[in-house]
């Protein structure tokens, strides 16, 4: 759509959850042999999203807003592959001490194999993150070089904020929170 007004980046983001969600529903079905209709899906996604911008007064563009009050950036904001190195630096944070902070990541190169891994996991194969995983998260201010060399990086304060937010929705149920693992 060249030329177009700008859409809003939440609601971008809203809309690649929503392809995600039917994406998923998709490949479950096939999974399991199930009839699907993931084209009425789609359609009515499309009607839907037709309609809000029908409702929107001409014009309206909401600013772009990547974190809340306290730092947090939305989940819906990072890609998945960010979220899923996110999630996996953050899955033990109710154990982090107090002053200690989250785990630091560190660069490796390993048979001509390059990444990034938690500091202190002996295996490159444990949990290891890639350069597409991980550098985004630097660009949006949710990890940081922890030395002058860029080998070591930590988790900000708005990288903190970010996981505590995403775990309060989980442990909530939140239905909005958007799907792991799916690709976009």
């Amino acid at each position: 759509m060249k030329g177009g007004a700008a859409i809003d980046t939440r609601l971008r983001a809203e809309f690649k959850e929503w392809a995600r969600e039917i994406v998923s529903r998709d490949r479950a079905a096939r999974k399991r042999g199930q009839s699907q209709n993931t084209i009425g899906v789609i359609e009515r996604a499309l009607a839907k999203a037709f309609q809000m911008g029908r409702a929107r007064p001409s014009g309206d563009v909401d600013p772009p807003r990547l974190s809340s009050e306290d730092g947090a950036v939305e989940w819906e904001q990072i890609m998945p592959r960010s979220r899923d190195t996110l999630w996996s630096l953050s899955v033990g944070m109710a154990q982090w001490k107090e002053g200690e902070g989250s785990p630091l990541l560190e660069h490796f190169s390993d048979n001509g194999r390059n990444g990034w891994r938690i500091v202190g996991e002996r295996s490159t194969a444990a949990r290891c993150f890639s350069k597409g995983g991980v550098m985004p998260l630097v660009r949006l201010g949710i990890l940081e070089p922890a030395n002058t060399t860029d080998n070591l990086l930590r988790m900000t304060k708005k990288g903190v904020a970010t996981c505590k937010e995403f775990w309060r929705r989980g442990d909530a149920h939140d239905p909005t929170l958007p799907l792991m693992s799916v690709r976009g």
